[in-house]
């Protein structure tokens, strides 16, 4: 039995051999890859040769003289953690490619939890982890309304500088941007950031609701409003407590009431 067993591995390892040689060692690979993934997917036990420069492993008869298995080096550890917690570790380190192997397995990219895992890249300002999440289909929010809640961006807004915001931010939703989003620009972005988004497309107020001038007056920020008003906020604007000027005489500064009445001239 041992010198037919013993035959037949030979006479494989023949086969396979003659076979990368003709063919190289990529088909093989992707073959392995095929069958982790099946075997990650269905939770079943699979045999998968281990293929490299022609020679292979036989691991699993018992009684077999020991053969010394071929190795197929790859690039990442995947654990038995949930592949959703692996990525967000992952995104944490800055390792891309373990970010992209999770990805290559089918991590579910839709959220994580109530975070999507594009925020989470911006927790580092990660751009490069940012991209390759979008590019696998990551949304930025998980929380769509009829205003666009872009919570990676916020993320961004309230950890990052202009460049990262202006390679981040998306002009065909950066108009529907919430007043959320918006008003935290007003208190937490720089004045660069703040004319990114704005140049992108950013709302500055909403008609007959809201009004980044509105927020900055209330909150003494003098030098938000005078920049909010040249980068084109509305100083005509009626929001939900009424016309703009009226609001601000009633809760901003001189120099805020000032501001606004010297654009309501100019318009």
């Amino acid at each position: 039995m041992m010198d037919q067993l013993t035959a037949a591995a030979a006479e494989h390892g023949a086969r396979m051999a003659a076979r990368l040689e003709a063919a190289g060692t990529a088909p093989a690979l992707a073959g392995i890859t095929r069958a982790r993934r099946r075997r990650v997917a269905g939770g079943a036990a699979i045999l998968i040769p281990a293929l490299a420069l022609g020679a292979w492993a036989v691991t699993t008869v018992v009684g077999a003289d020991p053969v010394e298995p071929a190795t197929t080096d790859t690039p990442v550890e995947i654990t038995e953690d949930p592949l959703d917690i692996q990525l967000s570790g992952a995104i944490g380190r800055g390792d891309y490619p373990t970010m992209q192997a999770l990805i290559d397995l089918g991590v579910y990219l839709d959220h994580q939890g109530n975070r999507p895992f594009t925020a989470t890249a911006m927790e580092n300002c990660d751009v490069t982890a940012f991209q390759i999440l979008e590019e696998a289909g990551a949304p930025r929010t998980v929380r769509e309304v009829w205003r666009y809640d872009d919570e990676a961006l916020r993320v961004a807004i309230g950890r990052c500088d202009s460049d990262v915001i202006a390679r981040i931010v998306d002009p065909v939703t950066a108009p529907r941007l919430s007043d959320t989003t918006m008003l935290q620009a007003v208190d937490k972005a720089d004045d660069a950031a703040l004319t990114v988004l704005v140049s992108a497309g950013a709302p500055l107020e909403g008609a007959g609701d809201w009004s980044t001038v509105a927020y900055a007056a209330l909150h003494g920020l003098d030098d938000r409003v005078d920049l909010l008003l040249d980068l084109g906020a509305d100083p005509d604007v009626t929001i939900d407590e009424g016309p703009l000027i009226d609001y601000v005489r009633e809760h901003g500064s001189a120099r805020a009431i000032a501001a606004v009445e010297a654009a309501r001239e100019a318009s």
